[in-house]
């Protein structure tokens, strides 16, 4: 059921809210824009590309559309056709949905070195890996000045890289398929998608609960 083309084909039709920046280092609200797009149309992208992105036509091209794009769809799992004939599966969903939108299980698909830039989260977050590998870095809450997150939940400041941010103390996580990860509210993460034996594209679900206080 988690396999990408299985996602597809379960959810053919129907459109993914996606996200798309120019940069594999995506940063919500600061490089990102959002379309939406068949799950189809973005594995067939990904499939078609040698570095698992839509390639730059030209470095240097005035026309910005034929640069690169990275692309990272989400799609609320309760929506999943399947589901809707599974009285079971669909009650558990409602349920773990009842915060609304900003709660309920959310599916994310990603192609192999795809990077979603340090922010955190204000509700507690069980990451559930499904397929294929993630790699999940966490900081601590000190960490926002130096990633400059005083004022913003999203940075362009890259975690890894950034020179300014090489001193503080981080901790690395490989998730594998099945694997759970728990996030606290408010930690700080860095995320960034993996190939694997069963190809480039990985899919991890979120479930978000809890508000943060004080």
């Amino acid at each position: 059921m988690w396999t990408p083309s299985e996602l597809s084909e379960a959810t053919r039709g129907v459109m993914w809210k996606t996200y798309v920046s120019t940069e594999k280092h995506m940063a919500k609200h600061v490089n990102t824009r959002s379309k939406t797009m068949y799950l189809e149309d973005f594995m067939r992208t990904v499939s078609s590309s040698k570095t698992e992105h839509i390639s730059c036509l030209a470095s240097h091209a005035s026309n910005a559309s034929t640069c690169s794009e990275w692309m990272y769809p989400r799609f609320p799992a309760r929506w999943i056709q399947r589901f809707r004939g599974d009285a079971e599966a669909a009650k558990l969903l409602e349920m773990l949905s009842f915060g609304g939108e900003e709660s309920e299980p959310i599916i994310r698909v990603a192609a192999a070195n795809t990077q979603w830039g340090a922010h955190f989260d204000e509700q507690h977050n069980h990451l559930v890996q499904l397929f294929g590998r993630k790699r999940v870095v966490l900081f601590p809450r000190y960490a926002a000045d130096a990633l400059r997150l005083e004022k913003h939940r999203h940075t362009s400041v890259h975690a890894l890289e950034d020179p300014s941010v090489q001193h503080v103390p981080a901790l690395q996580v490989i998730l594998e398929a099945g694997d759970v990860l728990f996030i606290p509210s408010m930690m700080i993460h860095f995320t960034e998608a993996l190939a694997s034996d069963r190809g480039t594209l990985n899919v991890a679900l979120n479930q978000f609960s809890g508000v943060a206080h004080g």
